[in-house]
């Protein structure tokens, strides 16, 4: 199946015009708002339907009043004066939308695409865990929001393991080896922007288009390094030059850099910085330098390992003491000679 990247009002268009003459169609749903029943990432397809034939407990794609495009339950329906109305509600959340006319309503979500799995909504199981799930409200959010705050205490116990110089040893032997590293490209415009989360950002139109040209452009916006497993992005770091500003910013510099929690302390995030180090003097730098949390002491003996050590730029200081004075936690400046 090809793969197209649309705007807002194109992808609007285009779903009613083959919605409009029969046909189903697919996109990747964002968000955790129909969560667990549909997860971020996951596939939708989307079939044309009579507003008659829809009822409770169907999940639609509709366009709000704001204009934007949702993908929810509708959990109540009445008449007034011939026309439907529609209450939807996310299934992870504790309020309703609000009521919606039948014409808000784009079409019926059909199928969800979960990986390699298929999950058809008309199977009777299904149906009665989302008629109990319904019904039993609000227990099915609480019962969410707990687990997620489950995760994050799981996450702290993760971060102190991760600390430990055996768990080290053990996870990379066990995951580095099955990453890949590699500097970005246009093919992995959508993947980044689903990682950054642009598509939560409603100011950013076209997230995608945006790290295309990016990518395209690197004389300007750098370099972005990926470190993958399998087709899942668990890892990136940017590495850059700022001409404008060569006083605060001298030479290169390296951005970002972020590697998702659980892949932690596996020396993925080292794998990233060789790369940028690599490159920076590929590109006949003489000095690489990184801004971090003085706080981050793991990160600074990562830095450290890796031959940075602290330095001072004036100009960049005065702007660093400045955020401080703002309540902003302090970063400190550390370069290496390439």
């Amino acid at each position: 199946m090809r793969e197209v990247t649309l705007r807002h009002d194109e992808f609007i268009k285009l779903s009613s015009e083959i919605l409009g003459i029969g046909e189903s169609f697919s996109f990747q749903a964002h968000g955790s708002s129909m969560y667990p029943f549909i997860q971020d990432g996951n596939i939708l397809t989307i079939e044309s339907v009579s507003y008659p034939a829809l009822k409770v407990g169907d999940i639609i794609l509709y366009k709000s009043l704001g204009d934007r495009l949702v993908v929810h339950r509708i959990v109540g329906e009445k008449k007034q004066t011939d026309q439907q109305f529609f209450l939807t509600r996310g299934d992870a959340l504790f309020h309703n939308d609000g009521w919606i006319y039948s014409d808000q309503v784009i079409g019926k979500v059909k199928s969800i695409q979960r990986d390699k799995k298929l999950i058809t909504l008309d199977q009777k199981l299904l149906y009665l865990i989302t008629y109990l799930w319904h019904k039993l409200y609000p227990i099915g959010p609480f019962f969410i929001k707990i687990t997620l705050e489950s995760k994050k205490g799981l996450s702290w116990v993760l971060r102190r393991f991760q600390m430990l110089k055996a768990y080290r040893i053990i996870a990379r032997k066990l995951i580095n080896n099955k990453i890949n590293y590699h500097t970005a490209t246009e093919q992995d415009a959508f993947k980044l922007s689903r990682f950054y989360g642009y598509y939560r950002l409603p100011e950013i139109k076209d997230p995608v288009g945006l790290l295309k040209n990016q990518l395209r452009n690197s004389n300007d916006y750098g370099y972005t390094f990926i470190a993958s497993e399998r087709e899942k992005i668990i890892g990136i770091t940017i590495l850059t030059t700022i001409p404008a500003n060569k006083i605060i910013y001298p030479d290169w510099w390296i951005f970002g850099l972020t590697v998702r929690t659980c892949y932690r302390g596996a020396g993925i995030g080292e794998g990233l910085i060789h790369m940028a180090i690599e490159k920076a003097s590929e590109k006949g730098g003489t000095r690489i330098n990184l801004l971090v949390f003085e706080d981050n002491k793991v990160a600074a003996n990562l830095y450290k390992k890796m031959g940075f050590y602290q330095i001072s730029i004036p100009e960049l200081d005065e702007q660093l003491e400045e955020d401080v004075e703002r309540g902003n936690r302090r970063r400190i400046i550390m370069s290496r000679p390439l």
